[in-house]
């Protein structure tokens, strides 16, 4: 499988989200980020996956929806 590399940024913001949902249930945390790598994981492998979005960037982004988080 291919490797991938997150933004500094983007690592921040899974944490940011850990941190949060830990707060109240550390395997829910742990869940939604293990989902988050996944998807990831996933359009590493499969990169034309999810919408381009040219109202939003003019960068080769695709977007997924994954619960209430977009993945750019």
């Amino acid at each position: 499988m291919k490797r991938f590399v997150l933004h500094p940024e983007a690592y921040r913001d899974i944490e940011g989200i850990w941190e949060y949902i830990a707060a109240d249930n550390l395997l829910a945390a742990d869940s939604l980020v293990e989902e988050i790598y996944e998807l990831i994981r996933k359009l590493v492998a499969f990169p034309a996956q999810g919408q381009a979005r040219n109202d939003r960037t003019s960068r080769p982004l695709r977007f997924s929806i994954l619960r209430d988080y977009v993945i750019a």
